[in-house]
């Protein structure tokens, strides 16, 4: 199939596949002279997309395009931690879903002696490990796609991204899956390739289904052919996955390489491969793109009848070098005891040498793991050691987890359990590089003095509850989603703490000098007087904090929206920045003296009543339904945009007030006149302002005056 064909087939699929790309064929859409048919605009809008996503990153940017629409996906799709009513929704599902569960198996006692209020911070965590797995599995999704090794369209990858994005728990016995919701508490679908590879392969021509078919379980090929026809790829995907989720024999080791020559008949190595649950593209669709690019070596084991039949390591080679070493435990990695295999056999081919640091990395893992677990076949834990891990074992399991590199395609799953075994730090260590504790879920305690010289990194630390004053930090120091740290370390230069639920306070005369970031720090009550705040400043969620202190300087952007318990602004504060106050419902008035020079949003501020008179905001500044506020002040001067939108209780603008940007008083029902003195250099908005009965004459209008 030639490739303008195959992308007019792929252009065909997306319109079909989702609503918002199915734009009735009779439409065109005229560039210059030329007509565009519906189809052909999806393949220039996928070529556009594809330009932008391998686009490296300019000088300066810290992400490619592909890193900023991963973030961006992660955010839309993964539960919204930054939303603390959900957050609590979610927590309060999962607690009444395991409260049902344990009436059902008669130990409902358990549960009437506690409380969800009690065991609020419990299932809160767990809703912050629940968004772990999340952006984990769909960062694997992400990454794979990115990188291609399947050779797949950009047609396809846009399908395979728009319904993973989609597809919640999956459901083996009848394969679907469920839909996926905002509350949906499940890690996205397992990353299977050969199910990816075998999905493409049909949906790019179906003159492949026969032969796809062929060797499918009977039981699956009906609903094969019945998600084929829906043209969606979580129901293709479903039943895909379960015909390639088949079984390895693991018993033996002995076995013998295969080599398949670049140019050689790709149907050959494709039939050696398919059904036997490597997971590898090569055995659905890509193996004609691999020998073309270069030669293909399969290490085979026996299977039961004594044949060397059983696909475990594969070595793929591109532009004479070797592009690729794959094995068949989870994410593609290499089996434990075939990595001396692998090594061996990679050793004769040229371009190994990039993959030396893996081999010694996985020897190294493997050597660690089997004194900290006992695991069977699958590599499923079956017993742990309790083994003591040495400084050299923790330097080299916490450096960086990238660091660590292995011969799957995404980070030894290994890594993640043996961490999680972690209960702590022995004294007299020394960090002198980056120090990553991400996931460390079992630490619970780091000695006097221990140091550290770079970055370290604690996120996810969830039984972590405190850190010795004696510990030296010499650079950034991070603890997002230690839901059980209590206080806060002195000497750290740049924190981030959010989803730290149970952290009460900040050490009196902390300097920030990076972003200070305490989002969802539900138990957070103060922030003490002297504190300096030289970046960005993150409150959004402390629903417990009620004051902010005398005499703060906020340099950069200070974020506050909803916190719900915060009662007042102190006199004199000062925001350099942008002012986030959206969603604080119990704030009652903005002091004189304070000075907003950036953005100010009080948004939802239902307690507001008052603004002071003489106050200056230098930024635009939204007020929408601030439902108390009473009146605009007199002498207020606001220069950038201004909204007031449903103010239902707003009556009046007090004499000299000065509009030098838009206003817009959308719904403000009850406001009744507008009078002498008061400016509008902009557009005035007062739709809806169904009171308003008289405009002083005087009142200067230099923009346009908007009414219904």
């Amino acid at each position: 199939m030639s490739a303008q064909p195959a992308a007019i087939v792929g252009a065909k699929i997306l319109k079909e596949a989702f609503s918002d790309l199915a734009i009735s064929s009779t439409v065109r859409r005229s560039v210059g002279t030329e007509q565009l048919t519906p189809e052909a605009r999806i393949q220039r809008y996928l070529k556009r997309l594809e330009r932008v996503l391998d686009r490296k990153p300019e000088k300066g940017d810290r992400l490619a395009a592909h890193d900023r629409l991963a973030e961006r996906l992660i955010k839309k799709s993964c539960l919204d931690l930054r939303n603390v009513d959900l957050i609590d929704k979610v927590a309060r599902g999962i607690y009444a879903s395991e409260r049902r569960t344990a009436h059902e198996q008669g130990h409902g006692d358990n549960f009437q002696q506690l409380p969800y209020e009690e065991a609020s911070c419990d299932y809160i965590r767990l809703v912050h490990e629940k968004h772990s797995a999340q952006r984990d599995t769909l960062c694997r999704w992400t990454d794979y796609l990115q990188k291609n090794d399947g050779h797949y369209p950009a047609w396809f990858r846009y399908l395979a991204v728009r319904g993973v994005l989609k597809m919640g728990d999956y459901n083996r016995d009848v394969p679907s899956f469920h839909k996926r919701t905002p509350n949906t508490i499940a890690p996205f679908p397992e990353l299977n390739s050969e199910a990816l590879g075998l999905a493409c392969k049909v949906l790019s021509d179906p003159q492949n289904v026969s032969q796809v078919v062929a060797s499918f379980d009977s039981s699956n090929i009906e609903p094969f052919r019945a998600a084929l026809a829906t043209k969606h790829f979580a129901n293709l995907y479903a039943v895909a996955l379960r015909e390639c989720n088949k079984s390895i024999d693991r018993s033996r080791l002995e076995g013998e390489w295969r080599k398949y020559d670049q140019g050689s008949d790709h149907t050959v190595l494709e039939q050696d491969l398919k059904g036997k649950g490597t997971g590898w593209c090569t055995a659905s669709g890509s193996a004609k793109a691999h020998l073309k690019a270069g030669d293909f070596y399969v290490y085979y084991t026996k299977d039961s009848n004594d044949q060397f039949s059983v696909p475990r390591v594969a070595i793929r080679m591109a532009r004479k070098k070797i592009a690729e070493i794959r094995g068949v435990a989870p994410g593609q990695a290499m089996e434990p005891d075939l990595v001396e295999v692998a090594e061996e056999r990679a050793r004769t081919l040229p371009g190994f040498n990039r993959f030396k640091k893996a081999s010694r990395d996985m020897k190294r893992l493997t050597e660690i793991d089997k004194r900290c677990f006992i695991r069977d076949e699958e590599f499923k834990i079956v017993e742990r050691t309790k083994a003591e891990l040495t400084t050299k074992d923790l330097a080299f399991l916490l450096r960086e987890p990238h660091r660590i590199k292995s011969y799957g395609y995404r980070l030894d799953p290994r890594i993640a359990e043996i961490r999680a075994t972690i209960e702590s730090i022995p004294a007299g260590m020394v960090f002198d590089s980056y120090a990553d504790f991400d996931g460390c879920t079992s630490l619970q305690s780091i000695a006097e003095g221990t140091v550290f010289e770079d970055c370290v990194n604690f996120s996810g630390c969830t039984s972590l509850q405190s850190i010795p004053e004696s510990t030296v930090f010499g650079r950034e120091a991070f603890f997002r989603d230690c839901s059980s740290l209590q206080s806060m370390p002195l000497g750290t230069v740049s924190t981030g703490f959010s989803g730290c639920t149970s952290l009460r306070s900040i050490p009196a005369g902390t300097v920030f000098y990076g972003e200070a970031d305490f989002r969802n720090c539900s138990s957070l009550r103060a922030i003490p007087g002297g504190t300096v705040f030289k970046a960005e400043a993150y409150f959004n969620g402390c629903t417990s904090l009620q004051s902010i202190p005398e005499g703060i300087v906020f340099n950069r952007d200070a974020r506050f929206s909803d916190c719900t318990s915060l009662q007042s602004i102190p006199k004199g504060t000062v925001f350099i920045g942008a002012a986030d106050f959206g969603g604080c419902t119990s704030l009652q008035s903005i002091p004189e003296g304070t000075v907003f020079k950036g953005h100010a949003d009080f948004s939802g501020c239902t307690s507001l009543q008052s603004i002071p008179e003489g106050v200056v905001f230098h930024g635009g500044v939204a007020f929408n339904g601030c439902t108390s506020l009473r009146s605009i002040p007199a002498r207020a001067v606001f220069h950038g945009s201004t909204v007031f939108s449903c103010c239902t209780s707003l009556q009046f603008i007090a004499a000299g007030a000065v509009f030098n940007g838009d206003a817009f008083l959308y719904n403000c029902t009850s406001l009744r006149l507008i009078p002498e003195g008061t400016i509008f250099r902009g557009d005035a908005h007062f739709n809806g302002c169904s009171s308003l009965q008289s405009i002083h004459p005087s009142v200067v209008f230099m923009g346009k005056v908007i009414m219904d």
